[in-house]
């Protein structure tokens, strides 16, 4: 059985590709990203993992861009890096994994970091 740990590391390798790196200013992590960063960057995690024979469970990835000066989302760099990322996250097969978009939740104001709005993709996945 694999652990959320795996589960996320899989979901890293889908995500940070060189497309992507190219496409924001900043990096791609695991759970969360750097307090205070006010770059471009990806937080890809593991919601849930039941950790039967058959794992499923559930994913997000969370993209981070900074607000506008107007205090807006900026929504084109959104689209630009959504349009980048949102291929490589459907129907897609790594690592004994499979992922699909179970809900494309869209923008929402980030409660942790003052500045940021960001992007979320709920993911459904199982193992292959």
């Amino acid at each position: 059985m694999k652990n959320s740990i795996d589960i996320s590391s899989a979901l890293y390798q889908l995500v940070n590709t060189i497309e992507v790196k190219n496409t924001i200013s900043g990096k791609v992590y695991i759970n969360d990203i750097p307090n205070g960063d006010q770059k471009e960057n990806i937080a890809v995690g593991t919601l849930t993992n039941d950790n039967k024979y058959l794992q499923v469970g559930f994913a997000n990835v969370n993209i981070f861009v900074k607000e506008t000066k107007s205090g807006r989302p900026n929504l084109k760099r959104f689209q630009e890096i959504v349009k980048v990322v949102m291929p490589l996250l459907e129907d897609a097969k790594i690592n004994g994994y499979f992922f699909q978009i179970d809900s494309d939740n869209g923008l929402m104001k980030n409660s942790k970091e003052d500045g940021l709005f960001f992007y979320n993709f709920k993911l459904s996945y199982q193992t292959i």
